[in-house]
């Protein structure tokens, strides 16, 4: 049998997404997309938790620019949002905006936030926006019977690579008795 082809999520369609050259879509127009483009019940419901998580974890930590930065070729990001006609398009209705990464020159969105310190009122109309977004894919997610999921305490977003484990090179404490001894 032929191999397959590669998948489309490999790379990223946001020049293709409508909006991204012309007219934005708005969000209730872009989820309206998603829902109609994702084919089972199960990837939706991954689809609008991810997109939910992201807007939940930059109202929790609006200083963190880790928060408001996806790179487009990290691999979860593609197989639960980018892969889904109408996932980037939320994205862009949300807010967000193609940028390349300085350090790295990786293509990334972004959702920039005005400087708090230079306009307060412009900071927080963005932010009671972005709010009002993350509510709009909660009552979504209620009405499909999809559970948001708690925004990160610390922790990378999407532009973050994994972590390795933290070597255990001190001995372990259990039940009060210390590991690996007599």
């Amino acid at each position: 049998s032929a191999s397959p082809a590669p998948a489309r999520s490999a790379m990223p369609r946001l020049a293709a997404a409508p909006g991204a050259a012309g007219a934005a879509l708005g969000l209730e127009e872009a989820l309206g997309l998603l829902r109609r483009e994702c084919a089972e019940e199960a990837a939706l419901a991954d689809a609008l938790q991810a997109l939910q998580l992201l807007c939940s974890n930059v109202v929790a930590h609006p200083e963190e620019q880790r928060f408001r930065t996806i790179r487009l070729l990290n691999a979860n990001f593609q197989a639960t949002v980018a892969r889904h006609r109408g996932g980037l398009e939320v994205l862009l209705a949300l807010g967000f905006v193609e940028r390349r990464s300085v350090e790295d020159d990786e293509l990334c969105l972004v959702l920039e936030e005005p400087v708090l310190e230079l306009d307060l009122d412009a900071w927080s109309a963005w932010f009671e926006a972005l709010k009002e977004k993350r509510d709009v894919l909660g009552v979504l997610m209620a009405e499909l019977g999809v559970r948001p999921l708690p925004p990160a305490a610390l922790g990378g977003g999407w532009d973050a690579a994994p972590l390795p484990p933290a070597p255990l090179d001190c001995p372990m404490t259990m039940h009060g008795q210390h590991a690996g001894g007599v």
